[in-house]
């Protein structure tokens, strides 16, 4: 029987949180706070943190739709819920811990709401700018932009399975490995500090006149050039970290675990 309490307010909401915990500034000063105050209404309302997840999920597929319109009170909303599914982030973290309900089914579940909207929002913004305009570089711009972040992510998500398959068969990481990574590691983490800043702050540019080329102009000057920077980053620690040599499953030296 789980010993989580029935009923919640904003201070045990920030009892429970470590304050020595690395955060990005917009995640510290924005994000949180306002993911504190959500937290109690969806934990007495007896939300679990993965229903508020699938939630979030729902949330951005409905912005990413409303990007399509390109009239400003859809793209008001669009920029509103996105807006919102990122206070949502912070807020079903809270329900997990508050309710000692932390699984590795919702931390990979809240990674994929997390980047939904960096997603398709610019090949959705792309598409309905080409439509409206005739013109051929805007649906190029989301096309690429999507396609870039989709593409990070399958590079750093690969790089994480073959990891742990080395490390499984041949053992940890080496301090002579530590040592070559941690200059990638460094302009990684930039990149992606970088990235989130700007994925979470380019759909407020919705809500101004001209918002979708505003929009599509900041995934062309920041996101795409963050993409390539982290994608670039990955690919080199995969080139530092995976060269081991390993034996092939039909060489007659290998030896399967027991």
């Amino acid at each position: 029987m789980s010993d989580a309490p029935l009923r919640i307010g904003l201070q045990d909401v920030r009892a429970s949180f470590r304050e020595n915990q690395k955060q990005l500034a917009i995640v510290k000063y924005v994000g949180r706070p306002l993911g504190d105050l959500f937290t109690p209404f969806f934990y007495n309302a007896g939300f679990s943190a993965n229903q508020v997840t699938y939630l979030r999920c729902g949330l951005m597929a409905v912005a990413v739709a409303l990007v399509v319109p390109m009239n400003p009170a859809a793209n008001i909303a669009a920029a509103a819920l996105s807006f919102l599914g990122f206070i949502l982030d912070c807020t079903d973290g809270n329900l997990a811990r508050l309710r000692r309900d932390t699984t590795y089914f919702g931390k990979y579940i809240d990674g994929l709401a997390d980047t939904l909207f960096a997603w398709f929002a610019p090949a959705a913004a792309g598409i309905a700018l080409s439509v409206r305009t005739g013109e051929l570089y805007p649906v190029l711009i989301g096309v690429v932009g999507s396609c870039a972040s989709l593409v990070t992510f399958a590079l750093r998500s690969r790089l994480s399975f073959a990891r742990e398959w080395m490390f499984n068969q041949t053992g940890p990481i080496t301090d002579v490995e530590r040592s070559a990574l941690k200059r990638t590691e460094q302009v990684e983490k930039a990149a992606r500090s970088t990235y989130s800043h700007v994925v979470l702050l380019s759909p407020f540019l919705l809500v101004v006149p001209e918002g979708t080329h505003l929009y599509l102009l900041s995934v062309a000057l920041l996101q795409i050039p963050c993409d390539l920077a982290a994608g670039s980053a990955v690919l080199r620690q995969a080139r530092i970290l995976l060269s081991r040599k390993r034996v092939s499953i039909w060489d007659p030296r290998y030896t399967p675990k027991q």
